[in-house]
């Protein structure tokens, strides 16, 4: 939605892009003292990832038949056209689950029978010569 959106509040969203999609990042608006903060997708994952979230889920919201709408920025017809609002499933990983991402602590162990294990502990013998 950002990138159909003109500089002034007070104009509707757009159907064409009016801003680059690279290089998104912080918004003022000259209408109010706001400040909003979008980033490219692909900015997003990268940050919840460097942050050990992993991402588990994106969803892009479409407006449905019959609803009503107080935002004047945006018509219901675009919101049904293209997303105005997604949500981001993320999760904070576990200690266990970062481990993947280290080389000698991510392998998982063999599990041993306890016949294995009783013959590992026991001090090997040199084979008998008759």
């Amino acid at each position: 939605m950002m990138l159909c959106s003109p500089d002034e509040l007070a104009e509707p969203t757009g159907e064409r892009l009016v801003r680059d999609y690279f290089g998104m990042y912080r918004f003022e608006w000259p209408d109010d003292d706001s400040v909003e903060f979008h980033l490219p997708y692909g900015e997003w994952i990268r940050l919840l990832r460097a942050n050990d979230f992993e991402v588990e889920d994106l969803i892009e919201i479409k407006a449905p038949e019959g609803a009503t709408t107080r935002a004047d920025y945006i018509s219901l017809d675009w919101a049904r056209r293209w997303p105005s609002e997604e949500i981001w499933k993320a999760r904070k990983r576990s200690p266990r689950s970062l481990s993947d991402r280290m080389p000698d602590r991510g392998r998982p162990r063999r599990r041993l029978s306890p016949t294995a294990r009783r013959a590992r502990r026991a001090p090997r013998r040199r084979p008998r010569r008759w």
